[in-house]
């Protein structure tokens, strides 16, 4: 009895220990890389390569105890190539928005955190093949709300490294103009399209990061 009151009271402690202070100010930053390759042998020998970029530096606010408000800064590349028949496609995101996030004290040195953003990004892609023949150009925007859960290590006073579940729910909405050389031809096509998706089921969907949260003085 005497030993669960004990483990009890330095849990509580500990829990008591572990918060995020208003006023605390909040840095940090999200890094994503991801790569595949894979080959067919039908009807000819083909190799695919893709590889995919994503950096977001954030700056926020303790606004309440373990309540973080700030906005983020989103940048992404794509690069991917086809062997057979050869064609390249390069493409980049450059957005920004805003976040609220909501930790959840585990222990001493541990939290659960929900993050909920709104975000804006401009979105740019051309794929072409070796000759020139064929080449396409796409330029849009999208907004989204989206939200994610995660977990953050304390390893010391002010840092905190973290891995999440980008995008794990999201609601969003894009625009796109698509303009296909074939020859002497352009062809010009928009698109409007809203979607909701999860990356529930992805091959990468985990995030890492870390924050910086320094205590106001």
């Amino acid at each position: 009895m005497k030993l669960n009151l004990l483990l009890i009271v330095l849990f509580t402690s500990a829990i008591v220990k572990a918060q995020v202070t208003p006023g605390s100010l909040f840095i940090g930053g999200d890094l994503q890389l991801s790569g595949s390759t894979s080959k067919g042998e039908s009807p000819v020998e083909s190799t695919i390569k893709s590889n995919y970029y994503y950096l977001s530096p954030v700056v926020g606010w303790a606004v309440k105890e373990n309540l973080v408000v700030g906005g983020r800064l989103t940048g992404s590349l794509v690069k991917s190539s086809n062997s057979q028949p050869y064609s390249t496609q390069d493409g980049y995101g450059l957005g920004a928005g805003v976040f609220a996030r909501k930790y959840l004290p585990l222990g001493k040195s541990f939290y659960l955190f929900g993050d909920a953003s709104l975000n804006g990004q401009y979105n740019h892609k051309v794929q072409e093949n070796s000759v020139g023949i064929y080449e396409l150009e796409e330029n849009g925007y999208s907004v989204a709300i989206s939200i994610y859960p995660g977990i953050a290590y304390q390893v010391n006073k002010s840092l905190f490294v973290e891995a999440s579940l980008n995008n794990f729910a999201s609601l969003g909405y894009s625009h796109n103009k698509v303009e296909q050389n074939a020859g002497s031809q352009v062809i010009v096509s928009k698109n409007n399209s809203y979607q909701l998706s999860s990356s529930i089921g992805s091959t990468n969907p985990l995030q890492l990061g870390f924050r910086w949260i320094i205590p106001k003085k």
